[in-house]
C-alpha cells in the first residue's frame, strides 16, 4: 500500500470517527472569556452547543445553550444560572454562528462597562455579532440596537470606550471611538 493511499484511508477513518462522534452528544470545545463549551449534533432541532463559565458581576456561573438545527442554525439562546435545570431567559434569534470543535461564536464580556457581563452571538462569519446587554435591574439580557449599529466593535474597559474600524466604498478607512452615555453610544472621535 502506498503512503498516499494510507494517508487517504487514514483521513477517511478520522472523518468516519468524527461523523460517528457527531451523532453522539459531545465533541467538546472552548469559547472566549473562560467559557467551556460542549458541542452537540442533534438529528433534528436541539442543543447545538452549551457553554458554561463564570458570570462576572453576578458571582455565579452561567450556561449559554444555543438551540437550533445542525450544523449551525441557531433559533434560540437559553440562559441558566448555576446549573439550574430551567433557563432564566430564552432569546429568539436567527443566526448561523461558527459552532465547531475549536470555536463557538459567542462572547461573554462587559460591553457597556457597568460591571456585569453582556452577551454577543455571531450572526454569521460575514455579518458580525448581535449584542445583548445584561440589565441588573431586570436580571435579563436585552438586545442592544446601539451596539448592533457598530461594525466589529472593540471594547476598552480601561478607557471605557468602544472602537469601531470601517472602510468606505471609495477605499478610505478609519475608526470611530465611542463612549456610553445614558445607554447610548456617543462618538468621541473619528479618524
Amino acid at each position: 500500500m502506498t503512503a498516499h493511499r494510507r494517508s487517504v484511508l487514514h483521513a477517511a477513518a478520522i472523518g468516519a470517527a468524527l461523523y460517528a462522534m457527531s451523532a453522539g452528544p459531545l465533541l467538546g470545545a472552548n469559547a472566549a472569556n473562560d467559557l467551556h463549551c460542549e458541542i452537540f449534533r442533534p438529528k433534528a432541532t436541539g442543543i447545538l452547543a452549551a457553554c458554561s463559565g463564570p458570570f462576572p458581576g453576578m458571582d455565579r456561573n452561567i450556561t449559554i445553550s444555543l438551540v437550533g438545527s445542525a450544523p449551525n442554525l441557531v433559533r434560540e439562546i437559553r440562559l441558566a444560572l448555576d446549573e439550574e435545570p430551567r433557563p432564566f431567559q430564552s432569546i429568539s434569534v436567527d443566526a448561523r454562528p461558527v459552532v465547531d470543535i475549536e470555536t463557538v461564536g459567542i462572547l461573554l464580556m462587559d460591553m457597556n462597562f457597568d460591571g456585569y457581563s453582556d452577551l454577543a452571538l455571531m450572526q454569521s462569519l460575514s455579518a458580525g455579532y448581535r449584542y445583548f446587554l445584561y440589565n441588573a435591574g431586570t436580571g435579563r439580557f436585552a438586545a442592544s440596537a446601539e451596539l448592533d449599529k457598530v461594525a466589529w466593535p472593540e471594547f476598552d474597559a480601561e478607557r471605557r470606550t468602544v472602537k469601531s474600524y470601517w472602510q468606505r466604498e471609495d477605499g478610505t478607512f478609519g475608526h470611530d471611538v465611542y463612549s456610553w452615555n445614558d445607554g447610548r453610544l456617543l462618538v468621541l472621535e473619528t479618524r
